[in-house]
């Protein structure tokens, strides 16, 4: 082997050594502290646009489900006011009823009909009432009510139109065809009357029941659209982790590594540095 003083190969390959286990072991850190092994665009540039974009779609889901989340407490809203409705539509049948009873006076049947007017004028204070932000549910009014329930822009894949819940038509006291009782009085108000204005009930309560269905058809809908979107986000989410998040017990296996290799790097360099003193002894120094 030649022994020469004005370079030092092995010192430099010892260097360039160390250097590399420095760097090692610095990148280790790093992904140690910050959770991911997916730093810079120069650790992975494939893994990072592919996580970017998965982000971005993880992103679009939180909304989704935070927006048909609003669905559905819309639906539940409407749903609410619905039961509100039919409590008294059936409470009023209870109260002619009792009307259509021969042995009751007419100032008698004016006590039971004051109760139906109030449950009507309460009937339809609910129906202008019952609202979600601002937009009224139950008078007929709803005909766009469109949900994103999803993290793309086609409509049918991505939205739900929750106005086709509502059935289009006034579900006021008038619209179903029940404000007769409004304008009676004790002395028209008879059995005959009354028993006549059962079968509107029954009419009335039949349509109600039914707009209420489709409500709960909805509401089922948004729940099974909820249960996907958790799923969808799921599973973008372990794809993110597999790509981005640090393994850390292999992270700190590979910092003992390097950190082993680093202190012997150290002293090899250290040993090296001394071999052109080699050339002293030869000159008999």
């Amino acid at each position: 082997m030649s022994v020469v003083v004005n370079s030092n190969v092995t010192s430099l390959i010892a260097q360039r050594s160390l250097g590399n286990n420095v760097d090692n072991l610095r990148q280790v850190f790093q992904r140690l502290s910050t959770g991911s092994k997916i730093n810079s665009a120069k650790d992975d540039a494939a893994g990072l646009s592919i996580s970017e974009k998965l982000r971005m779609n993880i992103k679009g889901y939180d909304k989704a489900i935070a927006n048909t989340k609003d669905g559905a407490n819309a639906l539940k809203i409407a749903d609410s006011g619905f039961e509100s409705m039919v409590s008294n539509l059936q409470r009023i049948r209870e109260l002619c009823v009792q009307g259509a009873n021969g042995t009751y006076s007419s100032s008698e049947r004016t006590y039971i009909l004051n109760e139906i007017k109030q449950r009507l004028t309460d009937f339809n204070q609910t129906v202008s009432s019952t609202s979600f932000n601002g937009t009224p549910l139950l008078n007929g009014s709803v005909v766009n009510l469109r949900i994103q329930t999803g993290a793309g822009t086609n409509l049918t894949t991505n939205t739900i139109d929750i106005a086709a819940a509502f059935t289009g038509q006034s579900l006021t006291v008038t619209g179903l065809g029940l404000d007769s009782a409004l304008t009676a009085t004790g002395t028209t108000w008879g059995p005959t009357t009354i028993r006549t204005y059962m079968d509107a009930i029954d009419t009335g309560l039949n349509k109600l029941l039914g707009a209420r269905s489709k409500i709960g058809g909805m509401m089922n809908r948004l729940d099974s659209v909820l249960s996907n979107l958790g799923s969808m986000q799921e599973n973008l989410q372990s794809s993110d982790s597999t790509i981005r998040d640090s393994d850390i017990a292999k992270e700190t296996a590979d910092m003992t590594r390097y950190q082993i290799l680093q202190q012997a790097s150290t002293q090899v360099l250290s040993q090296v540095n001394q071999l052109p003193s080699m050339a002293l002894k030869l000159l008999g120094g």
